[in-house]
């Protein structure tokens, strides 16, 4: 972070007088921390790109703005590689989603889609129904059939932005 980038932000934040970092968090996402001489108790801690958004405009965000990150890379700061968005649109953009998976019904043998209530509950096995669940654990009571061995349901997730790169 140079000086000229500094005076910058520090122009469009008047009771600041010094920047430290860009520091990274676990996440992988880097911050910024604008500190306050008349009141130390007052530090903002800001995201460095929305910093870097903010100085490129000469202004700061809206409420409704958001930094995105196009080729969904942290740590790829480049202004090339920042767009403002609004909050709702990078939302639904940055969203993942799960992959729907076609399975039979261990029960009756009909085909159906998993649910995300159904997938958590899966560990015995995947029913179409809660009545051929329930069928399913009758017959494991009364010694019809046996319980077979716990599954593992696969879950694989996708977001809009994963379309858009290629």
């Amino acid at each position: 972070m140079n000086e000229i980038f500094k005076k910058r932000l520090l122009n469009l934040y008047k009771s600041y007088n010094s920047i430290y970092g860009p520091f990274t968090q676990k996440s992988g996402r880097q911050t910024i921390i604008l500190k306050s001489s008349i009141n130390n108790d007052k530090n903002i801690t800001m995201s460095y790109p929305k910093a870097i958004m903010k100085v490129y405009l000469g202004r700061l965000l809206e409420k409704n703005e958001t930094v995105d990150h196009i080729d969904k890379n942290f740590l790829n700061n480049d202004f090339s590689n920042l767009r403002i968005l609004d909050r709702k649109i990078h939302t639904s953009i940055d969203v993942k989603r799960r992959i729907p998976v076609l399975y039979k019904c261990d029960y009756c043998g009909k085909e159906f889609y998993l649910s995300r209530n159904q997938i958590a509950r899966a560990k015995s096995g995947k029913f179409c129904s809660r009545i051929c669940s329930g069928k399913y654990g009758k017959e494991i009571q009364l010694g019809l059939i046996s319980k077979g061995k716990p599954i593992k349901v696969k879950t694989n997730y996708f977001s809009i932005k994963d379309f858009e790169n290629n």
